[in-house]
Parts: structure tokens; C-alpha cells; sequence
């Protein structure tokens, strides 16, 4: 993966999602016509952070906050789900995104649009650290 490596501490306060698909497809033809959301977060592919639920909305308000040191870090994932009553919980959207770009944006305040549909708003402040010799 080409681009900038990031090695300090993340810190993510996850705002508000909107737009999320109205017609999740589920196996057999149906579809979720109500979710109750929640967010992943993954930073390389690793876990980062998870938000809590949030029940029969398609806008949700989470106002969550989240932070940990990462070493070398390039990319980061935010996956929504439906919790599901049974597991495994249901995709709804996605996005992943270069962590140069976020940073590279100039605004610790950021709107990502989400795959297939919907946007994602959260607070993203990084604080760059060497590692010690």
C-alpha cells in the first residue's frame, strides 16, 4: 500500500450517520425495512472501535467516542450493521478511506460518503508520535 504511515494516537468521536439504505437485501429475496444500527470501526483491518446500537432508525445519533495508539497506520474502514436478534448482524454501508487523505483534508470535522448509500459524520483527531530510539 503506497502513501503515508501513522504512528501517534487516533482519537474518533463518531457524530451522526444519515441516508442509509432504506431496503437492506436479507437472504431468501426479503428485506430489512427497520435497523437498528451500529458502527465498526477498523484501522489496517484491525479492531479499532465499535459504537453502541442504535434502535429503528436509518439516521442514527451516536455521539461516541473512541481513540487508541496506532503504529504505521494507512487506512481506515467504517462498516455499518444492523444488530441483528441473531447473529451475524446485517451489512448496511461501508467506506474506507487513505488515513493521508482524511488527514490531508485540513478539517478535524468530516463527512465520508458511504457505500452503496449514506453518509458518515464524525471528529477525527490525530496526534503524530516518533517512535523512541
Amino acid at each position: 500500500m503506497a502513501g503515508q504511515d501513522f504512528t501517534g494516537r487516533l482519537h474518533l468521536t463518531i457524530l451522526e450517520a444519515k441516508d442509509l439504505p432504506q431496503k437492506t437485501p436479507l437472504p431468501g429475496g426479503l428485506f430489512l425495512t427497520s435497523i437498528d444500527p451500529l458502527l465498526v470501526v477498523a484501522v489496517d483491518k484491525f479492531p479499532f472501535g465499535q459504537t453502541t446500537h442504535k434502535p429503528k432508525t436509518f439516521a442514527p445519533q451516536w455521539r461516541e467516542e473512541m481513540g487508541s495508539f496506532v503504529q504505521n497506520a494507512q487506512e481506515i474502514e467504517f462498516t455499518i450493521f444492523h444488530k441483528a436478534t441473531v447473529p451475524p448482524d446485517q451489512f448496511i454501508a461501508n467506506v474506507k478511506v487513505g488515513l493521508e487523505e482524511l488527514v490531508s483534508i485540513g478539517s478535524d470535522d468530516l463527512w465520508l460518503d458511504l457505500e452503496p448509500s449514506g453518509q458518515l459524520h464524525f471528529v477525527m483527531k490525530f496526534t503524530s508520535e516518533r517512535p523512541k530510539a
